[in-house]
């Protein structure tokens, strides 16, 4: 999971480095296009002031007509010196606005290039929602991982202590257990003892009333090998195994008893069903 974390940071970083470089680009481009413009206006400018002056010379030169034809050979000449001025001065603005014209055309292609960086950006930033979206699910993921840890170690601190209780208990139980040694011997042969006793009585259906050597091996021939399976058939299916073995056994003994008594043998209940044993020949010497 560490990984998979660093992994997404990459990417976020990456993505965001490129953003960040995009709009660079396009400020950029947009303060070059901002300058461009401004000398375009410097130039407008200056040949306004320019015609201004040629206005004013030829004023002047009115005036002066006006006034005198003195020096007019000079003021011809020092009008053609304008002229020309003006003439060289247009020119360069036509210069300008040519070399005006191809950053332009220059601008407009940095326009397209960044409306094309413009839809990366955004095809980008669908791609990190997505993977914003995998980060959350992942996060949630995480966090009920991280609940799940903690109330794993809540349970084995739980555990450390009921495990440092037993310890105690142990040691406070070895003084006991010699004193437990000597009647041990006994008890295990107690245990064997019943033990026996039980493995004999095991799934043994004539420990059960009313059923004897010939009926066990009729029900063992129909599968009906342990006390559960005898104690799960009803009376009907008990009658129907009988049936179909001898039909007048239904006629020589009474199945109606045979699967509470398989079930009390089945659980171990041996007096439960020595009692019931008991009845049973009560209500049978009242027939």
């Amino acid at each position: 999971m560490q990984i998979l974390d660093n992994i997404y940071l990459i990417l976020v970083l990456l993505v965001g480095n490129l953003f960040v470089g995009l709009l660079i680009m396009y400020f950029f481009a947009r303060r070059r296009y901002s300058s461009y413009e401004g000398t375009i206006g410097e130039l407008e400018t200056e040949n306004k002031k320019i015609n201004k002056e040629y206005k004013k010379v030829e004023n002047n030169l009115q005036e002066l007509d006006a006034s005198t034809k003195i020096n007019i050979k000079e003021l011809k000449n020092e009008k053609q010196k304008l002229i020309n001025y003006v003439n060289k001065y247009e020119n360069a603005i036509k210069e300008l606005k040519k070399d005006t014209k191809v950053k332009i055309s220059h601008i407009s292609d940095l326009n397209e290039q960044i409306k094309n960086y413009t839809d990366e950006i955004r095809n980008l930033e669908n791609h990190m929602a997505s993977a914003a979206d995998t980060i959350k699910n992942c996060t949630s993921e995480i966090e009920t991982k991280t609940k799940t840890i903690k109330k794993l170690t809540a349970e084995v601190t739980d555990l450390e202590k009921f495990n440092d209780i037993q310890i105690l208990r142990a040691k406070e139980s070895e003084s006991r257990v010699k004193e437990l040694w000597n009647l041990s011997e006994e008890k295990d042969n107690e245990i064997n003892r019943l033990r026996s006793r039980i493995s004999a009585m095991q799934d043994n259906f004539s420990h059960l009333s009313g059923i004897g050597p010939k009926i066990s091996t009729i029900l063992r021939d129909a599968g009906v090998n342990t006390f559960e399976q005898l104690a799960s058939l009803s009376l009907g299916e008990i009658q129907s195994i009988l049936e179909s073995a001898n039909p007048n056994l239904l006629r020589l003994t009474d199945p109606s008893t045979w699967s509470e008594q398989a079930r009390m043998a089945s659980i171990e209940e041996w007096d439960e069903l020595e009692i019931f044993h008991k009845e049973i020949r009560t209500r049978t010497q009242h027939k």
